[in-house]
Parts: structure tokens; sequence; C-alpha cells
């Protein structure tokens, strides 16, 4: 899907000299699709143009919470959906 756009692209720079493209710009949106809005990895795929959802979250997929606090965090929500 955004393959395409990242082809003809003109590499730009921040103020303080890296790097922005088509690339980086589709790299942070799928970022935030798999963390923050955690979209079925099927979709996150089609939508990357990836025919192996295990390859997508392999890339975007990235939480960064420490161990404990990832922990912690999926324990509370385990808890809440059953009403403890």
């Amino acid at each position: 899907m955004w393959g395409a756009i990242a082809a003809g692209s003109t590499p730009r720079r921040r103020a303080h000299g890296e790097r922005l493209s088509w690339h980086s710009l589709r790299h942070s949106a799928l970022s935030i699709l798999a963390t923050d809005v955690a979209l079925l990895a099927t979709t996150l795929a089609r939508i990357a143009g990836h025919t192996n959802p295990a390859t997508t979250f392999g890339l975007y997929a990235r939480d960064g919470r420490d161990d404990e606090a990832f922990v912690a965090d999926a324990l509370a929500a385990a808890e809440g959906s059953f009403g403890g």
C-alpha cells in the first residue's frame, strides 16, 4: 500500500540533521498501529503489504516499556477483564 509512495520520494532533513523519508513515516505509522492501536496481525500485514503477519509484527510491534512494566500492565488488564 505505502511501498509505491516510497519509490519516488525525496528525503528531507529535520533541523538537527536526522533524515526523514517516506520509509520512516511508513515505519512510524505501522509501529503506532501495531502497538498503540493494537490492530490484528492480519489487518496490519495487509496494510503493510506483507504476506506473513509474523513478519509484520516482528518489524513493527515494539513496546517501549521494560519487561516488568509490561507484565504488570498485562496482569492488570487481565484482572479487570475477569472482574477482579
